[in-house]
């Protein structure tokens, strides 16, 4: 983000108190880009030239060299990374005028990359319609727009902070709405004008009620009897993807979970085994949306039970539709791509 020329300032000449030349500023540039004083002729220019000094104490010389009439010219300054202030004159001489004019400068150039906004999970609190996230410097706002999960922005608004300290938590709050939050997207604005990439929250996701798969002691081949359940759960993710999938990027997750029979690692392996049969399934059966597996084995249980328990509501297999990597406790691998 880069601020362009403004408010021109002007430089009068000798010749009937004529205005001789503008100057206007690009102070605040990206980074890869340099401030400019940028010189516009009024009347013939012989020179004009600026003699600035940094706040750092280097000192800057630049010139135009002659000008027509409307002719502009733009005097790029070396300037590193951050914010420095700039003291000084511009002066000109004029075609046909013996003695040359000057005014003061006096402003601040800035070069920086765009901010960073950043949010914590914990940090979304999707009952009270709020979010607080945090620039990485002082902000003066934040703009929001927030999706339901029927497709229409259930909310669109700006927030003013008034530049509050870098890394401090600034509250986004939205409408009360009966429908359940998709996507929020969110930029940040410092107190230089520059902006942040737009950080997109999903904090949606849905898991696909079904029948599960009964697998043979020890083994993660589905038997053909136990295919109508996969191919009934088929139909519902598809329907599912088909409401969701025109506002979000939809994958499918599938979670395989064992009882505790068994030791831990080896629970694991046959869970995440499982799960990866099931994942298979769908793709064979239509699922066309990417799709994750892995295998918690017997850590996230959805009944506590001691070591060596053969509990059948703990052989399961979770199927949730998301967009970020869903929050299921325990496991230690990563989600794998079938």
């Amino acid at each position: 983000m880069s601020a362009v020329p403004s408010t021109f300032l002007m430089l009068v000449g000798m010749a009937a108190q004529a205005p001789g030349v503008e100057v206007g500023l690009r102070g605040v540039v990206p980074v890869g880009q340099k401030p400019a004083v940028v010189v516009r002729a009024q009347q013939p220019v012989v020179n004009a030239w600026v003699v600035l000094k940094r706040s750092d104490g280097r000192e800057v010389k630049l010139q135009t060299g002659r000008l027509k009439p409307g002719q502009e010219k733009a005097l790029t300054m070396d300037q590193p990374e951050g914010v420095f202030h700039y003291e000084g004159t511009l002066s000109a001489r004029y075609a046909g005028a013996e003695e040359e004019q000057s005014m003061p400068l006096s402003f601040d150039g800035v070069v920086l990359p765009p901010p960073v906004l950043s949010v914590a999970p914990e940090d979304v609190h999707l009952e009270d319609h709020r979010a607080e996230v945090t620039l990485s410097r002082p902000a003066r706002r934040v703009t929001f727009t927030v999706w339901g999960d029927d497709g229409t922005v259930v909310d669109r608004g700006d927030a003013s902070y008034k530049d509050a300290p870098a890394g401090e938590k600034l509250p986004v709050v939205w409408q009360v709405t009966d429908a359940k939050v998709l996507r929020i997207d969110i930029i940040g604005h410092d107190q230089h004008g520059y902006f942040s990439p737009t950080l997109s929250l999903f904090p949606w996701s849905l898991e696909i009620p079904h029948e599960d798969v009964n697998f043979p002691t020890g083994q993660s081949v589905i038997p053909p009897a136990e295919l109508p359940k996969v191919q009934a759960a088929v139909g519902e993710i598809q329907q599912a993807c088909r409401r969701y999938g025109k506002v979000v990027k939809i994958r499918l997750f599938v979670a395989g979970h064992t009882d505790t029979v068994g030791s831990p690692e080896s629970n694991r392996t046959l869970s995440e085994a499982r799960a990866q049969s099931i994942a298979r399934a769908f793709r064979k059966g239509g699922i066309s949306v990417p799709i994750l597996y892995r295998g918690f084995g017997e850590d996230s249980p959805l009944v506590v039970t001691p070591d060596d328990t053969d509990e059948p509501r703990n052989r399961r297999a979770a199927y949730i539709l998301s967009v970020e990597e869903p929050a299921v406790t325990g496991g230690t691998g990563p989600w794998r791509p079938l």
